[in-house]
């Protein structure tokens, strides 16, 4: 838990290292701020999968998209918050605190990630008349260039929660000190992106698909969901929160004192 600080190396075991452990230690705090949202997020989606109506089916989807991209916004700022908090080795706000909070920032990560969403928008609708006009080799050519480029922008805006929560960014603004920050860091934040989803992620999901398997219906799948989902939701949170810190850390100027003091002028003073 110590070691979950602001200072300290920009190195990918020492982030996920104190992440874990952070994790671990005050895993209630976490579940008491992931699990209520994919509680509901979670069972909107099992309503609309066990629906037999095609029209009532539709709208569920509908709803469960909406509360999907809401949920995951305000969890976000939420982990953002709680994650900045235990910096100082304990926690100072409760889960009820950090959602009060980050409702406050919910309109800026909206509409920053529109913003994102919009460029990579904009970049496939493009490509796709490029690739209207080219052969079928060509056409798998682009699309394989344009997925590379999107892992490499997605990576490098890893960072962008945490500098629309706790910098109140926002916009072109927000996504520019993502990328500055990210300068240069490209695999080390890939690393810590993969690490972290990974290392509960993984074992969660194994669990809720045994889960749904051994309770068939609809409780199995909402809780072969909900409580996974709640299980692997923070740890990344905390390990970008961590990296993020130790990149502002790694940017901020440095001021040393010079070496040996000026020396003092031995020049005549001027006459008049």
């Amino acid at each position: 838990m110590g070691t979950y600080s602001k200072e300290g190396p920009l190195a990918v075991g020492s982030i996920i290292s104190a992440s874990w452990q952070t994790f671990r230690s005050l895993l209630r705090h976490w579940l008491a701020i992931a699990l209520p949202v994919f509680l509901v997020v979670d069972l909107i989606g099992a309503i609309a999968l066990s629906e037999s109506n095609k029209t009532a089916r539709s709208v569920w989807a509908v709803a469960g998209i909406l509360a999907s991209i809401i949920g995951a916004l305000l969890l976000q700022g939420a982990l953002t918050l709680a994650a900045e908090d235990v910096t100082d080795g304990r926690v100072d706000l409760s889960a009820e605190k950090v959602f009060e909070q980050a409702r406050g920032r919910l309109p800026a990560l909206f509409g920053t990630i529109l913003l994102v969403i919009a460029f990579f928008v904009a970049g496939i609708v493009g490509v796709a008349l490029i690739g209207t006009l080219l052969n079928g080799t060509l056409g798998g050519i682009l699309a394989a260039v344009v997925v590379v480029i999107a892992v490499i922008v997605g990576v490098r805006l890893s960072v962008l929660a945490p500098v629309v929560v706790l910098e109140r960014k926002s916009g072109r603004a927000a996504i520019d000190r993502a990328w500055e920050l990210t300068q240069g860091h490209w695999f080390l934040l890939l690393r810590v992106v993969i690490l972290s989803a990974i290392i509960v992620g993984v074992p969660a999901r194994i669990v809720g698909a045994i889960v749904a398997a051994a309770i068939p219906g609809f409780g199995g799948h909402y809780i072969g969901t909900a409580i996974p989902d709640a299980f692997a939701a923070p740890l990344p949170a905390l390990a970008l929160v961590l990296t993020y810190f130790r990149l502002t850390q790694a940017a901020a100027p440095t001021t040393e004192p010079p070496l040996l003091p000026p020396l003092a002028s031995h020049e005549p003073p001027e006459t008049v």
